[in-house]
């Protein structure tokens, strides 16, 4: 009995567990994958690059940095680099991504292409990186070095509980997924349509959009994007930890950070925008 309620564990145990096979594949990996695109948001975009974020925790943020090496081979130096290159010359000659300039498929389909492009160009990391950027044990010798090792054990493991649950194959099916994940939402949808269809809240000097139009279709946008949606609002304010202008505007990722906030794990901000 809790509240006054009856609460049946073994009950609850046995309904979950009969839980057919699909739901557990599909949660797994929607689950997963909206945290990656958190540690993105968060970590690589809001605090590592516009330092929107002025502080997190020590443990949060190697919590970031193991899940992006984990599952997606990030390279924080590079992307902080790729990014800040595409801010300064954003839909101009030189931004590594803009839709106008490659062209609005190219940039939906093969995004990361054009990331990884850059991503290698010495000239950019050269040109854009920071001193802020962490250059501590880890990162010096495994997840540099070992770049690519995460996603191949997280393949791995994979296999390995889906051959135990399901079949093998299927495990193979959830890694690449979770391999398209932010290749697709991160480096096509948001770099494409961010700056190719939408609406604008401010009158920024590119082209840049907020595509939260699309949530009210796919209600649960914001689990693939994570508040970057709304991509206008954030060229017009870059230094903003809070992505959403409007009542109606949710950026999920400033709800994660007020909690950790509240915590005494992040510091934020102050919020001009809004």
């Amino acid at each position: 009995m809790l509240f006054g309620v009856s609460f049946d564990l073994s009950s609850w145990v046995s309904w979950i567990s009969d839980l057919p096979g699909w739901f557990w594949f599909w949660s797994y990996v929607i689950v997963t994958g909206h945290i990656t695109t958190e540690t993105v948001t968060i970590y690589l975009h809001r605090y590592q690059t516009h330092r929107s974020v002025l502080y997190l925790a020590p443990l949060v943020e190697h919590l970031c940095r193991f899940w992006g090496w984990f599952f997606t081979s990030i390279n924080t130096r590079q992307w902080v680099s790729v990014h800040r290159k595409h801010h300064h010359l954003v839909d101009k000659k030189g931004d590594p991504h803009s839709p106008f300039m490659e062209g609005i498929f190219p940039i939906l389909f093969a995004g990361v292409w054009y990331y990884r492009r850059e991503a290698h160009n010495p000239e950019t990391i050269k040109n854009y990186q920071l001193p802020t950027l962490p250059n501590d044990w880890m990162e010096k010798n495994i997840y540099v070095p070992f770049q690519y090792v995460g996603v191949l054990v997280l393949l791995a493991i994979n296999i390995s509980f889906c051959a135990w649950k399901f079949d093998w194959w299927w495990g193979v099916v959830a890694w690449a997924l979770q391999m398209i994940w932010i290749p697709f939402f991160a480096a096509g949808v948001l770099n494409g349509l961010g700056h190719y269809f939408g609406y604008r809240n401010f009158e920024t000097k590119d082209a840049s959009r907020n595509i939260h139009i699309f949530s009210w279709v796919f209600t649960f946008l914001f689990i693939f994007t994570g508040g970057e949606e709304h991509h206008n609002n954030h060229h017009e304010e870059t230094n903003s930890p809070k992505f959403s202008a409007k009542w109606w505007e949710f950026d999920i990722s400033w709800l994660y950070l007020k909690l950790l906030e509240a915590f005494g794990l992040a510091k934020l901000r102050p919020v001009r925008i809004m």
